[in-house]
């Protein structure tokens, strides 16, 4: 048997899948290794020895073990995607398209127009005033930004009610919003006559 360079014996093993013969170690007979030639892997035998036919085994990764399922989870519907909590609430109802949106433009519009009537209103003259004290009271602390503010939070507030309501009381909501809307119109009207007759008392002092 020939020595290695380094002294330990070696032996000729051939490949049985591609004939090859390669000069391995004599310590790892037995074990199994990858011929360099082909990729087959094969158990170390001295070429000629008994039981050196091809190995059926290819270096992988192992496998997990397959756990047969039990009949009531593969009975089971497969399960649906999570949703987002808004989906999930829109879905289910809970978040519903608005009952009132038409009206609650149309105060919206209405309610902006009396604002900017009030604003000129009170630029126009002193002899004008607001008559609500709780927005006269916004207005004297934050100016015009107070009486938005207190506008627009009233406004707010009423769509809020009047969707509340018609979700519970159909029709009641939509009237809540009517009635809101005929005195933001009436307010606009009232303020609209004030400025001409200001604009025409103006021209008539002129003349």
């Amino acid at each position: 048997m020939p020595a290695s360079p380094s002294g330990d014996a070696t032996i000729v093993y051939r490949c049985p899948s591609c004939g090859q013969n390669h000069s391995v170690a004599a310590q790892i007979v037995g074990r199994r290794a990858r011929c360099r030639n082909c990729g087959h892997v094969g158990r170390i035998v001295e070429a000629g020895a008994p039981g050196s036919e091809p190995s059926v085994y290819e270096l992988a990764e192992p496998s997990s073990p397959t756990h047969p399922v039990p009949p009531e989870l593969a009975a089971r519907p497969p399960l649906a995607p999570r949703k987002g909590i808004f989906s999930t609430a829109w879905s289910s109802g809970a978040i519903e398209e608005s009952q009132i949106s038409g009206l609650a433009f149309l105060l919206i519009v209405l309610s902006a127009a009396d604002l900017l009537m009030t604003v000129t209103l009170l630029r126009a003259s002193p002899r004008f005033f607001e008559g609500n004290p709780l927005a006269n009271w916004f207005l004297a602390r934050w100016n015009v930004l107070g009486l938005v503010m207190f506008k627009f939070g009233i406004l707010a507030g009423v769509t809020v009610v009047s969707e509340f309501i018609e979700r519970r009381r159909p029709g009641w909501g939509r009237f809540v919003l009517l009635i809101g809307c005929v005195g933001a119109a009436y307010a606009v009207y009232t303020g609209l006559n004030l400025y001409m007759g200001h604009i025409d008392a103006q021209r008539a002092a002129i003349e």
